[in-house]
């Protein structure tokens, strides 16, 4: 799909835990977080999304991730605030806002690496993958259960190229709670791995809504520079991922995420920044703290990045 022009040449600054930056300043993007066309609009330096899930498919077997073979990483969070470019809650979607924000993808990977380290990339195809952002007056996203982040109004959606890459370090391989978040353990059957990743990839925007975005976006960008995450500390492991894939489950996970698969699931947690490049056709970059399902032997760390 060819990249749409842009006025305003929006990309974000790069602060991936995987060592890319970004030396542009960062920006703002004029947004209607109600979607009244301006009638409420915000200058918005960040999009800051609450703690959410991602899984990688298909990714674990025989005890070790699967090198070689292209999975699929899906992502879903909650818009937990707007913030301006220093960093200030300007709104709480859901709360300050006519309804909540939130954000879906799917997209593919590959993984290599040896026994202590490993890497992954999205240089594989890329057929049917995506990033969604929906708004929705019903605020029904729940992250337990794992319903509600892909209804409502699409108002942005973009596709994934394949120049992505990034990492994930297992600390420990000693099975603990994977559901250690403050609503206390949901899942008292499922173990997890010790570990932490990141990954950065680039999306074209193919849609926005006018509505809501009063920029001009033919690049639109998520600084997920924070965490892929296990144990979960924050939020509640999904049931279920926005396209009905099974996620906390037996049949997904095993006894141990991570470790007996085929499945792999992380607490995902994520900001987004923008900055103005010169180059009209720049594509958008998405460094997603989020899909680097790479191994359960590795080691690395966890941390947020404003």
């Amino acid at each position: 799909m060819s990249r749409m022009s842009l006025v305003s040449g929006l990309t974000f600054i790069v602060l991936a835990m995987v060592g890319n930056s970004a030396s542009q300043a960062a920006s703002i993007i004029n947004f209607d977080p109600n979607g009244t066309a301006g009638a409420t609009s915000l200058a918005v330096g960040q999009f800051d999304q609450a703690p959410g899930n991602a899984l990688a498919v298909n990714a674990i077997a025989n005890g070790s991730v699967i090198f070689d073979t292209p999975f699929e990483l899906l992502y879903q969070a909650k818009v937990a605030a707007l913030r301006d470019a220093n960093n200030n809650t300007l709104v709480v979607p859901g709360v300050d806002t006519a309804g909540e924000l939130t954000i879906v993808a799917r997209f593919n990977e590959i993984a290599s690496g040896t026994s202590t380290a490993a890497s992954f990339s999205t240089n594989t195809d890329q057929t049917g993958s995506f990033i969604e952002i929906y708004f929705d007056p019903g605020n029904n996203a729940n992250d337990l259960a794992g319903t509600g982040f892909n209804d409502g109004t699409l108002i942005y959606r973009g596709t994934i190229n394949q120049d992505g890459g990034g990492g994930f370090a297992v600390i420990s391989t000693n099975p603990v709670a994977l559901d250690q978040s403050p609503n206390g353990n949901q899942y008292s059957n499922l173990n997890s791995v010790t570990g932490a990743g990141g990954t950065l990839i680039t999306v074209d925007t193919e849609f926005q809504d006018s509505n809501f975005f009063l920029t001009d976006l033919s690049t639109f960008s998520f600084n997920f520079n924070t965490s892929n995450v296990v144990p979960f500390s924050q939020v509640d492991p999904a049931a279920m991922m926005f396209d009905g894939t099974p996620a906390a489950t037996l049949a997904s996970l095993g006894a141990v995420n991570g470790l007996t698969g085929p499945n792999f699931l992380f607490q995902a947690d994520a900001t987004a920044s923008f900055a103005v490049i010169p180059e009209p056709t720049s594509s958008l970059l998405l460094s997603v703290g989020l899909v680097g399902m790479v191994g359960y032997r590795i080691r690395s760390r966890r941390s947020k990045v404003a």
